[in-house]
């Protein structure tokens, strides 16, 4: 059995998973899973799980997904996508007041990423 995204299937059940991806660095996946999403983006109410804290808001208590790809060199289209299905995510500050953008030069991110 694999822990891939299903298309044509709501990615609910990939949202647990979608911190774990990000953080073992399985951008396919993580990729999969934002396609899912931008299909699913026309009908948000049908799609509840894409207001879950770690994709939408950090509720200032842990990063939100687009801070936890910035900490672990993401591929510059990963958060272009991102960026593209959720451009509020851009400017968010985690806990400790930082933007994405602050991670990604903090981290070593490549230019590419931090432009």
């Amino acid at each position: 059995m694999t822990s891939g995204v299903r298309r044509n299937s709501r990615p609910r059940s990939s949202l647990q998973h979608l911190k774990q991806w990000i953080l073992e660095e399985k951008w396919g996946l993580v990729e999969e899973y934002l396609k899912c999403c931008e299909e699913e983006l026309d009908n948000v109410e049908a799609a509840p799980h894409l207001n879950e804290p770690l994709l939408m808001s950090n509720h200032h208590l842990e990063d939100s997904a687009i801070h936890l790809m910035c900490r672990h060199h993401p591929p510059v289209e990963i958060i272009e996508h991102t960026i593209k299905l959720f451009p509020h995510l851009s400017y968010q500050l985690n806990y400790h007041w930082q933007t994405p953008l602050h991670l990604a030069a903090a981290c070593g991110a490549s230019p590419r990423v931090v432009r």
